[in-house]
Formats: C-alpha cells, structure tokens, sequence
C-alpha cells in the first residue's frame, strides 16, 4: 500500500464515540431520521472487520468490562470555551489510562448503577 492510500485509509477510519463537548440528539423530523440512519449505519458497519482500524477498538466499547465508555474529545482542544481535559494532552499514558477509568466508574455511576450493582 502506498504511503498516500494509508493516510487516506487513516483519514477515513471510523472513530470511537462523539465528543464529550457535544451531544447528539435524535429527535424528530427529518434530520432526526436521517441521524437515526447514520447511526444505525455506523453500528453495521463497526462489524466489519478492520473498519474500525485498530482490533482493540471493539473491546473498549461500552459495557464490554461492565460499565459505560469514558468521554472522548477530538480536535481542537477548545471548542467555543470547551476545553478538552487537560491530562489528555499531557502525553503521560498513565495518567490518561487513570483518568479514563475513573470517568468511565463516574459515568456509570451517575448513569447505569445497576451496571455496578455486585462489582464494587
């Protein structure tokens, strides 16, 4: 493969999640259909092998180690005053690795409990 074919493949790699600044909402008329759609669309297409890019992706999602994902923020770093959390552009692994799991513990709880319920 040429080196211009992978950064087009990379360029088109499915992401994991939204950003944690932004929120989609699918309601009504027909921009929410379409989203529906979209979204729908996305989860078939998160089967196919390879097209999320890296084979850990799937392992990482929601509920796969019994709590909810942790938040994900994409460029840039500040969205009309929204800041991503510093300690992901730090560059210290670890600290990024505590902070998801702490995240993904404090959005479970505040939105799943029963997803806890026997584990902590």
């Amino acid at each position: 493969m040429t080196q211009q074919a992978r950064v087009e493949r990379n360029r088109c790699r499915l992401r994991g999640g939204s950003d944690g600044r932004l929120r989609l909402l699918l309601d009504g008329g027909s921009l929410g259909v379409v989203l529906r759609h979209l979204v729908l669309l996305e989860g078939v297409v998160r089967l196919i092998p390879g097209a999320l890019g890296d084979a850990e992706s799937p392992r990482q999602e929601s509920f796969e180690d019994g709590r909810l994902e942790f938040p994900q923020y994409t460029r840039p770093p500040d969205f009309r005053g929204m800041r991503v959390p510093e300690v992901l552009i730090s560059g210290d692994h670890g600290r990024i690795a505590r902070w998801r799991d702490e995240e993904a513990l404090r959005r479970t709880r505040e939105r799943r409990q029963d997803l806890l319920r026997g584990t902590e």
